[in-house]
């Protein structure tokens, strides 16, 4: 299954199991940063999305997943160093679920399982004022799912931005979407929910839906 908003093609990678073929997949810098978790499912979770996505980036870029190389931002958002493409890619994992989102420009994607929370004590913590005034303005039975549909919103927004959490995500507003900015909200699985973002720029011929994205 692929799912796709304008431009951004996403895929799911079920983190329920690693393929034996996974490991060989990564370069020997990965392979060492998997060796350094100390329990076995955070391990597995990163060594099935990266192998994952070696691998959807191998089909787009014509090369071999092994070919691959990464380079990293000042915050640690990773970019393909070879081959250079044209493809911009964003990944985003939670318990047993990955997801993989390629486009034409800087993308951001974030997924969450939805899991009861303290829907005021947390939206305090890391939503506007505005946001959380709107949160709790919800039936108590909306807000949990609310709060993380705003969460992944600004997750994939500070991500696509290249920023991570050098910016407090009190500052990001995210509900209407940045100006400038698209975001797509969707449930890639009952119980989670996912958010992309996108700059809004204007169509060209590298955003059809032929062009391979």
């Amino acid at each position: 299954m692929v799912w796709q908003f304008g431009p951004v093609r996403l895929w799911p990678v079920s983190l329920a199991q690693v393929d034996e073929q996974a490991w060989q997949v990564l370069s020997a810098d990965e392979q060492a940063r998997a060796a350094r978790f100390r329990f076995e499912p955070p391990r597995l979770q990163f060594v099935a999305t990266r192998a994952a996505l070696r691998r959807i980036l191998g089909r787009y870029c014509h090369v071999p997943p092994t070919a691959i190389r990464f380079a990293y931002g000042p915050h640690g958002k990773p970019s393909l160093a070879w081959p250079r493409c044209g493809v911009h890619f964003n990944v985003s994992h939670t318990d047993g679920l990955a997801l993989c989102a390629l486009a034409p420009r800087p993308v951001g994607v974030d997924v969450e399982r939805v899991r009861a929370v303290d829907v005021a004590a947390l939206a305090g913590r890391v939503c506007a004022p505005a946001e959380v005034a709107a949160l709790l303005a919800l039936p108590p039975a909306q807000q949990t799912t609310a709060f993380f549909v705003t969460w992944t919103r600004k997750e994939a927004y500070v991500k696509a931005r290249g920023v991570g959490f050098a910016q407090s995500l009190r500052q990001v507003v995210v509900q209407p979407a940045p100006r400038g900015w698209q975001m797509w909200d969707f449930a890639p699985q009952p119980g989670y929910v996912a958010s992309v973002a996108l700059p809004d720029v204007k169509p060209s011929a590298a955003d059809a839906p032929d062009s391979g994205f």
